[in-house]
C-alpha cells in the first residue's frame, strides 16, 4: 500500500494561508488563500494565466489504486 496525497487536503491541513505555494509559485503570489484550498470546479483557473489541473485528482487516485491492486495481484 502506498499513499496518494491530495494537494488540496494537505494545503487545508498544513498551510491554510498558502504561504508555501505563494512563495514557490510566483503566478499565485497574489491569489487569495481561499482559492488555493480547493480544486477549481467551474472551469476557471485559480489565477489569471495559471493553468487548470491536468487531471481530476479523485478519478486519477482511484485509477492508480486500481492499477496498483492489479499489479500486486499479478505478482502473487
Amino acid at each position: 500500500y502506498f499513499r496518494i496525497q491530495n494537494p488540496w487536503t494537505q494545503t487545508k491541513r498544513y498551510d491554510p494561508e498558502g504561504r508555501y505555494i505563494k512563495t514557490w509559485v510566483p503566478e499565485l503570489k497574489n491569489t487569495a488563500a481561499s482559492a488555493l484550498l480547493e480544486a477549481p470546479k467551474d472551469g476557471r483557473p485559480i489565477a489569471s494565466g495559471y493553468p487548470l489541473p491536468m487531471v481530476e485528482h479523485s478519478a486519477e487516485r482511484d485509477r492508480t489504486l486500481a492499477l496498483f491492486a492489479q499489479h500486486k495481484a499479478a505478482r502473487r
